[in-house]
């Protein structure tokens, strides 16, 4: 079985005891074929935990807290996340509005608290944060509170509603975003093949819903330039983001576009084969809840770089 180790932070792996070499972002690759072996994963950077376990089925369907486990048909993924501890308190933002008190601190990792007249909200971010931002706004005059966290280039946006029991309705990475009342806009620029930027208009229905996308590409981006092996990668991103994603495909396929959706199923991205797979296949990638993540595998056919059939592995 190929297993993939990869670590947010510089650290050691040992496999039933032997020193198998350091781990960091970049992707180790190991054979394993011994059934149930003990990894353990040594830290090398102060404040971050040893995690060791026994690497059987029951570790593969439910990993534990920290990692992040992707089924690659054939191999998994395995990454090990940062624990994001700090020693010292200390307050990174902090908001007083007539009816509520936000606070972003640090205190053994990163944590929120919000007091309204009716409600206490306290939540840990797994998140390291170089700056923050709250605002409070209102949609359909209901009461909400968008905190930023922002670490180094990354930002990652929390929505809040405040009237009666304080609930969080977003978490999603942004390059943008405005939250004033009666609006809530957020921009995400993609790094895929056309450099999609997508401006999404939010209102409130019980929950955070989008309205209206706008989806731009790179105004150097000609679908029709494309090596054809990236033509299935192009559409796979473009329907993602909903996009201009007909265009890749022939007039056959376009009379069945409306159960494309059914068949792609709610995928989050789209990546290579790995080397044990059909280099001819692409890979969906699925969530299949908290840190689990699994990969399908299609093959797309073509003709004058018309996509004319896709087929399920």
């Amino acid at each position: 079985m190929y297993f993939y180790f990869a670590a947010d932070y510089p650290s050691a792996i040992k496999i039933n005891g032997i020193y198998y070499g350091k781990l960091s972002s970049a992707v180790k690759p190991l054979r394993i074929d011994e059934g149930c072996p003990l990894i353990e994963i040594c830290p090398l950077l102060l404040g971050e935990s040893a995690v060791n376990f026994i690497l059987d089925e029951q570790f593969l369907s439910n990993p534990p807290d920290g990692i992040l486990l992707t089924n690659l048909k054939g191999g998994y993924l395995i990454k090990f996340l940062r624990r994001f501890y700090d020693g010292e308190f200390s307050v990174v933002c902090q908001q007083k509005y007539d009816d509520c008190i936000a606070t972003v601190f640090k205190e053994n990792g990163l944590k929120l608290s919000i007091e309204t007249r009716e409600d206490f909200f306290a939540q840990t971010y797994k998140l390291d944060a170089t700056d923050a931002e709250i605002i409070r706004f209102s949609l359909d005059n209901i009461p909400f509170l968008a905190v930023c966290i922002e670490n180094q280039s990354i930002k990652t946006l929390f929505v809040y509603k405040l009237s009666g029991k304080i609930q969080n309705l977003m978490c999603r990475q942004v390059d943008g975003f405005t939250a004033k009342n009666n609006e809530l806009t957020t921009t995400e620029r993609f790094k895929d093949i056309a450099k999609h930027t997508v401006i999404t208009e939010w209102v409130f229905d019980e929950q955070l819903k989008a309205k209206n996308n706008s989806v731009k590409v790179s105004e150097n981006f000609r679908p029709e330039n494309l090596n054809e092996k990236l033509i299935p990668y192009a559409f796979l991103e473009a329907f993602l983001v909903d996009g201009e994603w007909k265009e890749y495909l022939s007039d056959s396929i376009k009379e069945h576009a409306d159960k494309l959706k059914d068949y792609l199923g709610e995928y989050i991205g789209v990546m290579p084969p790995p080397t044990f797979r059909n280099q001819n296949e692409v890979g969906v990638i699925y969530r299949e809840k908290d840190s689990l993540y699994t990969v399908e595998y299609f093959t797309f056919e073509s003709a004058d770089k018309k996509i004319n059939n896709i087929n399920k592995i």
